[in-house]
């Protein structure tokens, strides 16, 4: 069977059983975490698919992975997944109970990309703008890329707003050398 369709199954389950028992929140805060440790620690990653460290020790890792503590639903959910032998697919259902949170949350998630960090007050108003578009709650992330120079990007969904200093530098060093081409 499709790896895809299996961590899929298995994120919509999490979800349903968190959501039941009302501990969704902290879940997503969990999951979150976990994908930053998946990525940040090569070691994390390689010990989840040792076959011979125990059900227990992993549970312990997948716990300090995620932030220290986790719920009690959480660490049912873990072990239910060694149990299956199927701790190579915790990192992508991470990933899609994450998607699938943010879809039941109705939140959209956007990415500002600035030359310098963004001001509180700029991240509100983002913020403010998104939320009164799409209805429901917003999260900004704001990177920080120098090679901009100036001005910003911003992404949403499908949509990609570019007005970037580089980019418009780009545009008119295009137009100039098919101009001075002819």
């Amino acid at each position: 069977m499709n790896r895809g369709i299996i961590a899929k199954r298995y994120a919509r389950a999490l979800l349903s059983f968190s959501v039941e028992k009302g501990v969704e929140d902290a879940v997503y805060k969990n999951m979150n975490q976990l994908c930053e440790s998946y990525l940040e620690v090569k070691e994390f990653r390689n010990a989840l698919i040792i076959p011979i460290l125990g059900d227990y020790k992993k549970i312990e890792l997948i716990e300090t992975a995620c932030g220290g503590t986790i719920s009690d639903e959480l660490k049912r959910f873990i072990s239910l997944i060694l149990k299956q032998n199927r701790e190579y697919l915790l990192h992508s259902v991470a990933l899609i109970f994450i998607t699938l949170y943010n879809e039941y949350k109705n939140m959209t998630i956007c990415r500002l990309t600035t030359a310098q960090p963004a001001s509180e007050e700029v991240m509100d108003n983002v913020t403010a703008l998104v939320s009164g578009k799409t209805g429901g709650p917003v999260k900004i992330n704001n990177v920080v890329n120098s090679n901009i120079i100036g001005g910003f990007v911003f992404e949403m969904n499908y949509l990609r707003l570019d007005a970037s200093l580089s980019t418009q530098i780009e545009t008119i060093k295009r137009k100039l050398t098919s101009e001075n081409a002819n």
